[in-house]
């Protein structure tokens, strides 16, 4: 993806557009607005979306985006016990 330049006001509008379409359910494009913007906490958003929803992988993936971590060490005990699991069905 190439970086865009915006200056503050364009980049609050592309914030606003976020947001509206966060709140009527755009999920994905939401989330591409805030990608581009850069904006942690709309990114924080859609990770509690999808942590919210159980898509535990979305859920990670965006909140490693936002540079949000607490989430992910908080889940990694339980990812750790989910993996083992597995390992020990498989044998």
């Amino acid at each position: 993806m190439s970086h865009i330049e915006l200056n503050e006001s364009e980049r609050a509008e592309l914030i606003r557009k976020g947001n509206q379409l966060f709140n009527s359910g755009k999920i994905k494009e939401a989330a591409r607005v805030f990608e581009t913007v850069k904006y942690g906490d709309g990114l924080i958003r859609i990770a509690n979306h999808y942590y919210k929803k159980k898509e535990m992988v979305q859920a990670i993936l965006y909140y490693k985006k936002a540079g949000y971590t607490k989430p992910i060490e908080a889940l990694a005990p339980e990812i750790i016990m989910v993996l083992k699991t597995w390992l020990d069905e498989g044998q």
